[in-house]
Formats: C-alpha cells, sequence, structure tokens
C-alpha cells in the first residue's frame, strides 16, 4: 500500500471518529424541541421553544380552572411578581413571564399592572405630576386616586436537578416551573401548577 493511500485512510477514520463524538453530545428534551425546527440547537439550557411550552401549558392550565374566573364577573387586575431563577444556568425569566401576561390578556379575563411588579413603568406616576405644570390642559391630566390596585400576583420558581446514569456516560437534567397567582384580597393562592421539562444527553465533556 503506497503512503499517500495509507494517509488518507488514517485522514477518513479521524473524521469518522469526530463526527461519532460529536453525534453522542445530542440533547433529547421531553417536549420534543429537536425533531421539527432545523434550526434548533442542542443544549441542555433552556431554549425559546421551552419557554413557550412552560408559558402554554401553565396559562391554559389557569384558563381551564375555576380560579380565572372572578365570582363578579370582571376582569382579575393581576400584577407579575417575582419568578426566582434557582437553576445553575443564566435565565432571563422575563422570557417566561411576559409570554405568560400576553395570553393572559388576550383571555380577556385579565388586565395587568403598569404601576406594580416587574411591568412598573414610571408612567403612571409621573403622568399625574402634569398637574403642577401650567403647560398642560388641566382636564387632560392623569387625576390622583384613579390607578386601581392590582387584585392578583402571578409569581414563580423555576428549579433544576442533575441526574447521572451510574455508569456515568448519561444525565437528564430537569427543569421544574412552579407557578402560582395569589389573591390580594384573602391572601391565599388561588392558583398553583408545577411544568415539568427533562432533557437528557451525554455526561460527557469535550473540547469543542
Amino acid at each position: 500500500m503506497k503512503a499517500s493511500q495509507l494517509k488518507n485512510i488514517l485522514a477518513i477514520s479521524v473524521i469518522g471518529l469526530g463526527v461519532s463524538a460529536c453525534g453522542s453530545m445530542d440533547v433529547v428534551s421531553s417536549i420534543g424541541g429537536n425533531s421539527s425546527d432545523s434550526t434548533a440547537m442542542d443544549t441542555f439550557g433552556l431554549t425559546t421553544e421551552d419557554f413557550n411550552y412552560a408559558a402554554n401549558q401553565a396559562v391554559e392550565e389557569f384558563l381551564a380552572s375555576p380560579a380565572s374566573n372572578r365570582a363578579d364577573g370582571r376582569r382579575w387586575r393581576a400584577t407579575l411578581g417575582e419568578v426566582v431563577n434557582d437553576t445553575t444556568f443564566k435565565i432571563d425569566t422575563r422570557s417566561m413571564t411576559s409570554r405568560m401576561r400576553n395570553k393572559l390578556i388576550n383571555s380577556g379575563k385579565f388586565s395587568f399592572s403598569g404601576f406594580t411588579g416587574q411591568d412598573r413603568t414610571s408612567f403612571v406616576a409621573d403622568s399625574r405630576q402634569l398637574s403642577k405644570s401650567s403647560m398642560v390642559d388641566q382636564r387632560t391630566v392623569a387625576k390622583a386616586g384613579t390607578v386601581q390596585a392590582p387584585d392578583l400576583e402571578i409569581a414563580g420558581e423555576i428549579r433544576q436537578r442533575t441526574n447521572v446514569s451510574g455508569d456515568g456516560s448519561r444525565q437528564r437534567l430537569e427543569y421544574e416551573f412552579d407557578f402560582r397567582a395569589v389573591d390580594a384580597n384573602t391572601g391565599q393562592i388561588a392558583f398553583s401548577t408545577l411544568i415539568d421539562i427533562k432533557k437528557l444527553g451525554s455526561n460527557k465533556k469535550f473540547a469543542w
């Protein structure tokens, strides 16, 4: 066998081993996140698809429960509280709560406060300060004592558990989304749900 042929065979073998090693890092999500989107990236971290799934599940369960309907038939005046990130990853929890807020508003059963919580803005308070300006038509200024307080807070926590197989070759990350709605008038938890997402993949560490 010529030296050039031997080099080609060795090169093909090395490439084959490299592809095989990289393939072993595939991560499979419990929600089937890698099957339909050709641009999806295999990762143990949380993706947009994961956030959409968790937000959809939480909102659908909330809307299906009696707690989503006020006894007087009016909309809940809700506020977004804190969602604690209790994982080893840096997670923008607003990616979750913003999706939930939008879906709840579109249901017609909820309005959200821009005066308290994560959506708090200075606009509401600043509007009332315009009453001190002689340049502003006072008939158009927002009046004091007209802001409606929220009567429902939506908050929660994202937790993570990591399990490694007996031979150390595989690991599974389990994410738990814990959401609750608290009634401001009674102090009771009106609704609570747990959404699970599991990711299974290699436990090996590669340089690339």
